[in-house]
């Protein structure tokens, strides 16, 4: 109610995310109270969101695409908020576990600013407004299951590997007037995972062609920009971090494998496993902050 409040008043409709995380944080600490499980974990992404479409506020000596002052001023310091945010529930977990408890904070991932798209004027991403209606418009054939993923990416599950095929070379067909390609379309067995590969648009007239259909339709009408200019991506790096009974504080120098994640966690649950990687828990019990 405080949230709906406040905005009300200024341009805060951006801290819904967070909201959301501390609703979720709620309802597995309620579980894992009543339940205690072996294992169980827990994921968060609202900070990922802020520094995908806001590190332009944050950082703006970065960028030549300035956003206006406006902006800088409502989302300047929404990534550090979601920092803020998240340790208040790694806090949270720390008190909620107890000495003979093992907890990991990870991160497969972190991000860094995009700064490749900017002498194109930045890059923007663009959403379908109705997936029925595009899919119809491209020629493929009812039967299909859709499920988001996130921003202009989803998935679609088909009941044969030749209708998804059928349906990727439809989907990957469509054309911009100035021949650009319009979607991507991958296949793997029965599923295609798809969406909007157009990142830059020249004017707001542009016309989408389908071979399956006589007459195109303004791209406008297919898909919608996203709020904001894309200005963060990925960065390979991330974080592992372990705090359970008899494992003492260590930095390591030297960067952890993604897959040598596997391997720890199975050994700090105690479940036997095969794995073609080691844990990095020696024998003596050394954590890592690395």
């Amino acid at each position: 109610m405080r949230q709906l409040g406040q905005e009300l008043a200024g341009n805060v409709k951006w801290r819904r995310a967070m909201i959301l995380d501390r609703l979720q944080w709620d309802l597995f600490r309620s579980i894992y109270r009543a339940e205690r499980p072996h294992f169980s974990t827990f994921f968060l992404n609202s900070t990922a969101h802020f520094q995908h479409f806001h590190w332009r506020e944050f950082e703006p000596e970065l960028f030549k695409v300035q956003s206006s002052a406006e902006e800088q001023a409502a989302y300047g310091a929404c990534i550090l908020d979601g920092y803020r945010n998240m340790d208040r529930i790694v806090g949270q977990a720390l008190e909620l576990t107890g000495e003979g408890d093992n907890l990991v904070l990870l991160s497969a991932l972190s991000q860094q600013p995009m700064l490749s798209h900017e002498d194109d004027g930045g890059r923007q991403i663009f959403r379908h407004r109705d997936i029925a209606r595009l899919l119809a418009f491209a020629g493929v054939k009812e039967g299909w299951t859709y499920a988001p993923v996130m921003s202009q990416q989803f998935l679609l599950h088909f009941e044969t590997e030749a209708d998804a095929a059928a349906a990727a070379l439809r989907m990957e067909s469509l054309r911009l007037t100035d021949g650009r390609q319009v979607m991507w379309a991958r296949q793997q067995g029965t599923t295609l995972d798809a969406g909007c590969m157009i990142e830059r648009l020249a004017t707001s007239e542009v016309l989408v062609t389908s071979p399956e259909t006589n007459q195109p339709l303004p791209f406008a009408e297919l898909f919608y920009p996203l709020a904001a200019l894309r200005s963060g991506k990925h960065h390979p790096d991330g974080i592992f971090w372990i705090k359970g009974p008899g494992i003492r504080a260590q930095r390591m120098d030297e960067r952890v494998s993604l897959r040598c994640v596997a391997p720890t966690l199975a050994e700090l649950a105690e479940v036997q496993g095969r794995f073609s990687f080691p844990s990095i828990i020696e024998h003596d019990r050394i954590g890592v902050a690395a």
